[in-house]
């Protein structure tokens, strides 16, 4: 069973690497608002920020894998759909409150990934 997770990638505005410190500062960030949001997997696991990926998914991004959701490989694929695409949105509630915390500082996508 192959088992992915929703991911949310940071990217810095002005195309600039992203220091280890300020990698473990925007995942403190993640963290805060997505407990802050209820943030939850398919199977309503809370989120668990951590660090996924740097670089290798987004040129100068950091990869923070918010969940791993098993249940989304059972699920039919309309269904899937929607979860994913419900999933995305919250990832992109977190990026709305991080830029109210750092206004202009930072680019995001969010999409699931294997894990």
């Amino acid at each position: 069973m192959m088992v992915t997770g929703l991911a949310i990638f940071v990217m810095r505005q002005d195309g600039a690497e992203i220091s280890k410190k300020d990698q473990a500062e925007i995942i403190e960030l993640v963290s805060k608002h997505a407990k802050a949001l209820k943030i939850t997997s398919a199977g309503g696991d809370r989120a668990s920020p951590r660090h996924y990926d740097y670089g290798s998914y987004e040129k100068k991004g950091l990869g923070v894998l918010l969940y791993e959701d098993f249940i989304l490989g059972e699920m039919p694929d309309d269904i899937r759909a929607d979860h994913e695409d419900g999933g995305k949105t919250d990832a992109m509630k977190i990026a709305k409150a991080i830029d109210k915390d750092q206004p202009r500082t930072y680019s995001f996508k969010a999409y699931y990934v294997e894990v």
